[in-house]
C-alpha cells in the first residue's frame, strides 16, 4: 500500500505537466479560432440556372462576394470588382450592396475608404437574408465578361454574383463617364500634380510608363516588368513623341539602374515611386498629365487604370500577353479585358517593337 502511494506521489508531476500542455493547447486554439478571419460561406445560399420571375415590391440589391478586398488586394483589383458591380447594378436596375454580415469584408475596406471615399460610398452596407436571397456562379477566371440575360428577369430581393475578380471593362462601360467623374482629383489636389512639372515643359508630351515588378516576380502567376521590352518600347514610343517620360514602379531601383540609366535622353526621364497606401496618386497624375501610357506587365490591373484612367484612350500601349511567361493570359480573354481603342505591342527576337 505505501509502495503504491509512493508511485503515485511520483507520477503527480509528469501528470500535472500533461495537464498543462493540454490545457495550454486548448487555449492557444481557442485564442487562434477567436482571432483567425472567419470568411463568409455563400456556399450556404441557393444557387439557380434560371430565373425566378415572382416579382418583389420593393427595393432589389446585388452583390459579389468580393474576393479582391477579403483577400487585400491593391486598389486596382478593388476598383475592378467595385465598378463591375457598380455597372451590373445600373444594367439590372438594382442596388449595389456590400454584405455588412462579411467580418472580413469590413475589416479590409480601409483601402478603398481611405483612398477613394467617393467610390466606396457608393455601395452601401446591409445584411443579406438568405431565405430571400439567390446565388448565381460565375467562372473564377479573373478577367472573362460574363453576363447571362436570366439575370434580368430575376426578381428575388438579394441576388449574389459568386465569381472571381471581374476584371472586364465590359461590366462597368455603360458608367465610364460616371467613374471619370468619381476618380476626378479635387482642385487641391491637381493644383499639387501640375506643380510636379516645371512650367518649361507643361506643353510638353508626357510619356507614363507602368513597371511591375515585386510580387509579380515570385507569386508564379504573373510576369514582372521585362528589361528588354521596357527600354525598347520607350524608345519606339520617344520616337513617335519625344518630351517628358514618368515611369511609375514599386520597384524604383530596379527601374534606375536597368531602364533609366540605359536610355539616351535620360534628363528627360523620370522616376515615380509607386506604394499601396498611396498609389491613387499616380492615378490621379494620369488624368491630368498623361498623353500617352505604356503598359508593360499585361496583368498589372494597377497599370490598366493608369491607362484607362489617361487623358487619350487611343495612346495607350500595353505589351502582347501571349509573348510572356504570365500564366494569367490563360484565363483572360484578351478583348473583355483590353479596350479596343489600345494598342498591342509586340517584340522580335532582335528586340524590334512592333505593333499587333
Amino acid at each position: 500500500m505505501i509502495r503504491r502511494q509512493i508511485r503515485v506521489i511520483k507520477s503527480w508531476p509528469a501528470l500535472r505537466k500533461l495537464y498543462t500542455v493540454i490545457i495550454v493547447t486548448l487555449v492557444v486554439i481557442l485564442i487562434v479560432n477567436w482571432f483567425s478571419p472567419h470568411y463568409y460561406d455563400y456556399s450556404q445560399i441557393k444557387t439557380k440556372v434560371y430565373c425566378d420571375k415572382n416579382e418583389v415590391v420593393g427595393r432589389k440589391y446585388i452583390m459579389f462576394p468580393m474576393v479582391s478586398i477579403v483577400l487585400n488586394g491593391g486598389i486596382g483589383n478593388q476598383l475592378f470588382e467595385v465598378f463591375s458591380l457598380l455597372g451590373l447594378a445600373q444594367k439590372l436596375n438594382r442596388i449595389a450592396i456590400f454584405n455588412s454580415d462579411d467580418y472580413v469584408l469590413h475589416s479590409n475596406l480601409d483601402l478603398l475608404n481611405n483612398q477613394i471615399p467617393s467610390v466606396a460610398n457608393r455601395v452601401i452596407s446591409i445584411p443579406i437574408d438568405i431565405s430571400e436571397t439567390t446565388r448565381y456562379v460565375y467562372s473564377p477566371a479573373c478577367c472573362h465578361y460574363q453576363f447571362s440575360f436570366i439575370l434580368s428577369c430575376e426578381q428575388t430581393k438579394f441576388l449574389v454574383i459568386d465569381g472571381g475578380y471581374f476584371q472586364s471593362f465590359k461590366y462597368f462601360s455603360s458608367i465610364e463617364n460616371s467613374i471619370r467623374h468619381w476618380m476626378k482629383p479635387s482642385e487641391r489636389e491637381q493644383i499639387s500634380l501640375k506643380r510636379l512639372i516645371k512650367r518649361k515643359d507643361e506643353l510638353r508630351w508626357k510619356t507614363c510608363v507602368h513597371v511591375r515588378r515585386g510580387d509579380f516576380l515570385s507569386d508564379g502567376q504573373h510576369a514582372g516588368t521585362d528589361k528588354m521590352f521596357t527600354t525598347n518600347a520607350i524608345d519606339h514610343l520617344y520616337t513617335l513623341h519625344s518630351g517628358l517620360v514618368f515611369i511609375f514602379s514599386n520597384d524604383p531601383i530596379w527601374v534606375r539602374k536597368e531602364i533609366a540609366e540605359h536610355l539616351d535622353y535620360k534628363s528627360d526621364v523620370k522616376v515615380m515611386e509607386t506604394t499601396k497606401t498611396d498609389a491613387i496618386k499616380d492615378l490621379y497624375f494620369s488624368q491630368v498629365h498623361c498623353d500617352s501610357v505604356l503598359i508593360t506587365a499585361p496583368s498589372s490591373t494597377f497599370g490598366w487604370w493608369i491607362g484607362y484612367l489617361s487623358k487619350n484612350q487611343s495612346n495607350v500601349y500595353y505589351r502582347d500577353i501571349q509573348e510572356t511567361e504570365d500564366t494569367v493570359k490563360y484565363q483572360m480573354i484578351e478583348e473583355d479585358f483590353f479596350p479596343p481603342s489600345w494598342n498591342k505591342l509586340g517584340m522580335t527576337k532582335n528586340g524590334l517593337i512592333i505593333s499587333k
